[in-house]
């Protein structure tokens, strides 16, 4: 009889451990997306410090013609040969940025574009 309750409670720590564990990844990459499209932000409104500023390239400045796509926000991601270079702020704000819905980018208050993205991030990552 012990050792049967010993085993369920210990399965259901490991369900436990392991929801909590697969719970606190999801925030944290939510986190790191909320601060890279904040960051991305400043960089968009002119906030940001220049050296942030040198590492993201828009889409807009990059083409010498008329393109389509020169008429949105996005940037461009930086091309890596590694995974490590896939975690650069050159890569990944950009990266973050362009995954963006198309309404959000084009907000220039920072408070207001805050509150947007806190609620697009909450809705894709637990709804």
């Amino acid at each position: 009889m012990t050792q049967l309750f010993s085993n369920l409670v210990n399965s259901a720590i490991q369900q436990s451990l392991k929801t909590l564990l697969s719970t606190s990844t999801t925030v944290y990459a939510v986190m790191m997306s909320f601060k890279l499209c904040l960051l991305m932000h400043l960089i968009d409104t002119g906030q940001a410090p220049q050296y942030l500023v040198d590492t993201v390239q828009s889409v807009t400045t990059s083409s010498r013609r008329h393109l389509r796509s020169s008429e949105t926000t996005d940037c461009v991601k930086r091309t890596t040969r590694t995974k490590f270079g896939e975690r650069g702020f050159s890569h990944s704000g950009p990266a973050a940025w362009n995954s963006l819905p198309s309404h959000l980018p084009t907000i220039i208050d920072t408070n207001v574009f805050k509150r947007h993205l806190k609620a697009f991030l909450f809705t894709e990552s637990f709804a």
